[in-house]
């Protein structure tokens, strides 16, 4: 699914860009903050879109399962 991807990269460039930073610096460093603050931003979107592809599949199997059941 491309929205667990898009998390997945998100997250590895979080870790990426905050690599070797110690907070102090981290915190004057405004660009890797943006940048930081961007990539919450797109998991943030992605889990919510993941999530209700997620709801969708367990309602339609949900009623495969009952159909088959009977």
């Amino acid at each position: 699914m491309i929205y667990l991807e898009d998390i997945s990269v998100a997250m590895n460039r979080i870790i990426e860009y905050i690599a070797g930073y110690h907070f102090s610096k981290f915190k004057k460093d405004y660009k890797t903050v943006d940048a930081i603050i961007r990539n919450f931003e797109i998991i943030g979107e992605a889990s919510k879109f993941a999530g209700e592809i997620q709801r969708k599949i367990s309602r339609s199997t949900l009623g495969l399962n009952v159909f088959v059941a009977k």
